[in-house]
């Protein structure tokens, strides 16, 4: 029995040492990768600011500008000898999100890289220069500085009063470094700071803005039609009679006149014409002389008419309305100066116009008009002809008098 132990003992052995010499030889062919087989990782036309690297988890941190778009990466990664990359170096990649890369070397061993890109923090703006330190309520200034950003809804200019009222004005961004604010027509004149915000990061530097009163704008005129010596009415904003002295100025290529407030209202004030204006059309401006400011708007005009012409005054009885066929009267001045027969009156509309005849009294100096039966509905404007015994026009103007058919 001893024998039988004994080889039976050797068997397993033998068995034992067989399998551990498949054991070490199997150990000895295993494929052992290169430390670090990724050497390097670049992108395209982005510069890297800083990597940082965990060796042992094979992890990358790279960093990149503010504002670089992480889903459209073209990446160029740099392996040792003979070695290959998954997903292929140079294809385009979604950075914001992890993305991993599988390297196997040339002898075939593995290496999963886990890439983590992240943007450098946001720069705080800078504000350096403006084009102006000092512009009127409803002006715009340019802005000059540094990292205003890519993006016209990330940024805010923001002015602060003395008395630390906030106001944020429209902008423009232009391009990074520049940037063009509008005031609003309500800014309070007085001195500003001014900052910048991108997103949530406001300057840290402020830059001081003077804010002064606004050149008068002129918005309405009572009367277009006029004579020479009547009383003109004018409104507006950045009109303050009560605080700035104002003048009106009538002129043309010819004429040159201004005319001092006779009344004033809180958004206004009225003017009397010269008598000596000779007739013809006039521009109309507003000179705050206190400020020595003009209003920019050159559109407002008058047609100025001889004061011993013949005029309509207005309408006798005055209504918001009219009915076809009515009969109304008008009050007239000088008709008696000229020499005629018929007196016309052009009823203007949008889409239609009559001519109706007027019987004049002279001695109520009174112009009495039947309306026309067919008026269609809408507003007319009404102009007088004064034409003699064979028709021919002897005299004409406009007024500022309208007829409404419901």
């Amino acid at each position: 029995m001893t024998n039988k132990f004994k080889k039976k003992h050797t068997h397993w052995i033998i068995l034992s040492l067989f399998i551990g010499s498949i054991f070490l030889q199997c150990r000895t062919n295993e494929l052992v990768p290169t430390p670090n087989p990724l050497l390097a990782i670049t992108f395209n036309d982005i510069s890297v600011i800083a990597t940082s690297r965990d060796s042992s988890a094979h992890v990358l941190t790279i960093k990149v500008p503010y504002l670089t778009n992480l889903k459209q990466l073209k990446p160029t990664l740099t392996l040792t000898d003979g070695a290959t990359v998954v997903p292929r170096s140079g294809d385009v990649q979604d950075f914001s999100k992890t993305v991993f890369y599988t390297v196997t070397e040339q002898n075939g061993a593995k290496t999963v890289y886990q890439i983590n890109v992240k943007l450098e923090k946001q720069p705080v703006p800078q504000l350096t220069a403006l084009s102006t330190d000092t512009l009127e309520a409803g002006e715009s200034v340019r802005l000059t500085g540094h990292h205003f950003g890519t993006f016209g809804l990330d940024i805010r200019v923001v002015l602060t009063s003395p008395t630390n009222q906030t106001t944020v004005l429209t902008t423009t961004l232009v391009d990074s470094t520049h940037a063009q604010a509008q005031l609003p027509f309500t800014v309070s004149p007085g001195r500003y700071s001014m900052q910048v915000w991108v997103r949530d990061v406001q300057s840290t530097d402020a830059i001081f803005l003077q804010v002064r009163y606004p050149s008068p704008q002129l918005k309405e005129l009572d009367q277009h039609h006029l004579r020479a010596g009547d009383t003109l009415g004018v409104t507006g904003l950045y009109i303050q009679p009560a605080t700035y002295q104002y003048t009106m100025l009538v002129s043309n290529e010819s004429q040159h006149r201004q005319l001092d407030a006779i009344r004033t209202t809180t958004t206004g004030f009225s003017a009397k014409l010269d008598s000596d204006l000779p007739a013809g059309r006039y521009r109309i401006q507003l000179l705050n002389r206190s400020e020595n400011k003009l209003s920019r708007d050159t559109s407002f005009s008058v047609q100025v008419y001889d004061r011993s012409k013949p005029f309509i005054m207005g309408i006798t009885t005055p209504k918001a309305s009219y009915t076809p066929g009515e009969t109304i009267f008008l009050k007239t001045a000088n008709f008696d100066t000229v020499i005629a027969r018929f007196y016309q009156l052009q009823l203007t509309g949008y889409s239609r116009s009559y001519t109706v005849n007027g019987i004049y009294d002279s001695t109520k100096q009174i112009l009495t008009l039947a309306l026309p039966s067919t008026g269609q509905k809408g507003g007319y404007k009404m102009a007088a002809r004064l034409l003699d015994a064979t028709g021919q026009l002897v005299y004409s103007f406009d007024t500022d008098l309208q007829l409404v058919f419901p």
